[in-house]
């Protein structure tokens, strides 16, 4: 398939989604390994924007306190406190009140940006195969006549609201050169936050509304519309059998993503009790 040809399917997806869709299902060779890199570059890109203001960050942090201290031998002695909460640093060393915080160390870029893509990258095929086996199987028994592959295709069509929300996510870290928090409507349950950046200790319950909610926002309904859209279109079911399908499988699957939630959740209140 030529590009042109995949922008205007692209472009389609995004105000008519069901004739695109129907197009697709016709097509001997669907565009959807095209599709597919898109997808997880605009994924990603949140990951890169993310990693480049908190390195930029740390390394303004770091700058002052590097470039105010003499390049001198260091020896290691033994820190004890003295009168005034102070610490000897060393012999000719100048006194650090104890209560001072020390400069984040650098943000390594293997922890900081390909441990993280890989991460997206990985949930985001098992999402797609995932979603392509619900689909499949549950719309075989409401009398869909399609394959796993059209399924497949179909899900990973579906998927644009995500890309067009990865780079809208980029694009607002890059601008307020701050990292998004909280992914959705977690929000409204964010635990208290440390001065070190570190969440406090919460329930279950409290993990478990925070991963559902940080699913839900504007694209994820967005995806949903599509999803059902496709069914109809490329699945030939009936309309309210799509919608069922659609929502159900989205529940089956939140709560299926939910487990480590609640499994970590309890682990940590096993510890702390």
């Amino acid at each position: 398939m030529s590009r042109s040809r995949f922008v205007v399917l692209l472009l389609g997806i995004l105000h008519r989604p069901r004739a695109t869709l129907e197009r697709l299902a016709e097509l001997p060779r669907r565009p959807w390994r095209r599709m597919a890199l898109l997808i997880i570059a605009a994924a990603i890109l949140p990951v890169v924007a993310t990693y480049t203001i908190t390195s930029r960050q740390t390394a303004v942090a770091l700058d002052p306190a590097l470039s105010s201290q003499q390049p001198t031998t260091v020896r290691a002695v033994p820190m004890a406190p003295v009168k005034g909460g102070m610490v000897r640093v060393g012999p000719g060393g100048a006194d650090m009140p104890s209560g001072e915080d020390l400069p984040s160390p650098e943000l390594s870029p293997v922890t900081g940006l390909v441990l993280p893509a890989l991460g997206r990258l990985g949930s985001l095929v098992l999402n797609w195969l995932l979603w392509s086996a619900v689909l499949y199987v549950i719309g075989t028994m409401m009398g869909a006549r399609n394959t796993f592959g059209h399924m497949l295709h179909m899900v990973i069509w579906t998927w644009v609201p995500f890309a067009v929300r990865g780079v809208l996510q980029a694009g607002y870290i890059w601008i307020v050169r701050e990292p998004i928090t909280h992914q959705g409507l977690s929000g409204l349950v964010a635990s208290e936050a440390l001065s070190t950046g570190m969440p406090t200790a919460t329930g279950t319950g409290t993990v478990v509304w925070q991963t559902l909610l940080g699913q839900v926002d504007i694209y994820l309904f967005w995806h949903l519309a599509l999803v059902a859209v496709g069914l109809v279109a490329m699945a030939r079911l009936p309309r309210r059998k799509a919608v069922i399908l659609a929502l159900g499988s989205w529940a089956f699957l939140t709560l299926l993503s939910l487990l480590p939630a609640v499994i970590g959740g309890s682990i940590a209140g096993l510890r702390m009790g």
